[in-house]
């Protein structure tokens, strides 16, 4: 057994740990920058997923307002339709009495004589 040879091979496993140990702290230090900045950047996307959640149930609450003024507004239009055509048919059925008043008294003007002489 070559004793030199064995302690240049056990000093070089010491530089290697060594170098190792320099490499891993480094590595870790890294590793503690790329997780500080994917955290404040979760942060910033939770943020902004709030912000943007905030929004559309704003959104949504006004999309329900302006829905729930529109049915209003047709259930009332449609009331006025209804209204117009009882309108209507009365004022039909007025109009037919007036004009049957109309021309019987025409008729009687005329002399009683319908056949238009």
């Amino acid at each position: 057994m070559d004793v030199q040879k064995t302690i240049e091979f056990i000093l070089e496993q010491q530089a290697q740990c060594a170098a190792w140990r320099t490499d891993m702290t480094a590595w870790r230090s890294e590793m503690s920058a790329v997780q500080a900045k994917t955290g404040k950047r979760l942060d910033a996307i939770a943020k902004l997923l709030k912000t943007g959640m905030k929004m559309l149930v704003d959104y949504q609450r006004e999309t329900n307002g302006k829905i729930n003024a529109l049915v209003d507004a047709q259930m009332r239009n449609e009331e006025g339709f209804r209204q117009l055509r009882e309108d209507m048919v009365q004022l039909r059925e007025s109009q037919q009495k007036t004009d049957e008043k109309f021309n019987r008294w025409l008729d009687a003007q005329r002399g009683g004589s319908t056949n238009g002489h």
